[in-house]
């Protein structure tokens, strides 16, 4: 099918011999009111709806979900019914809900990682690598739920007061079942020794007289 030729004011070439370029050209110049934010507005595929409409749309979906729920006897309606809101919100929201994927996929995908060990610590984490440690602990009546190592322990460990730590027995055969992760305090100056609290001590299961691992987590 062959495309008609049509001018355009003040021109005398076809529109179906002009590329796309051209003929945006060509408008804007026989139409000096016209600007190309204008003119791509009539195109918008995402437009912000207006409180009426989604007033409307809510409606339209709740009597479908209703009618779904209720029943109306009649098994080709019901899946009729139940078709049309399957495909009717993800269309109507991937339509007139923004999405920003920068936003939303922050921290969720392999480069936004940095981003993510922020979100989850709440502060700059600490990379610097350090020692894993054999320490004793002993139970300390303290109401805030940090551990407290020494100077020279968090030294060792190159770790900072508000970075995470691990701590859990040394058996390696359990597994990991008598642990707990928590922040670690201003340090002391008993070396060897982590102070811990009572509610610390039963949650990670400890057993007095048995060697713990300390590991700076970030």
């Amino acid at each position: 099918m062959s495309i008609k030729p049509t001018r355009l004011p003040g021109r005398d070439q076809k529109v179906n011999e002009m590329t796309k370029t051209e003929l945006m050209e060509n408008i804007l110049n026989n139409i000096p009111n016209l600007s190309y934010l204008n003119l791509y507005s009539c195109y918008n595929v995402n437009p912000k709806p207006s409180k009426k409409e989604m007033t409307i749309l809510f409606i339209l979906i709740a009597v479908l979900m209703v009618l779904v729920i209720i029943g109306t006897g009649q098994l080709s309606v019901d899946t009729l019914f139940t078709v049309l809101i399957v495909i009717m919100v993800p269309i109507l929201t991937v339509y007139f809900v923004d999405y920003n994927e920068k936003e939303a996929t922050k921290g969720l995908i392999a480069s936004s990682i940095s981003q993510a060990k922020i979100m989850f610590k709440g502060s700059a984490p600490n990379d610097e690598v350090g020692e894993k440690i054999e320490i004793d602990f002993k139970i300390k009546n303290q109401d805030t739920l940090k551990i407290y190592f020494s100077k020279m322990d968090m030294e060792r460990m190159s770790a900072e007061p508000g970075d995470l730590v691990y701590l859990c027995d040394k058996r390696k055969w359990l597994g990991g079942l008598k642990s707990i992760h928590s922040v670690y305090g201003k340090p002391h100056n008993d070396d060897g020794i982590v102070y811990i609290n009572q509610s610390q001590s039963e949650s990670g299961l400890f057993s007095g007289g048995y060697t713990l691992i300390a590991e700076k987590e970030m």
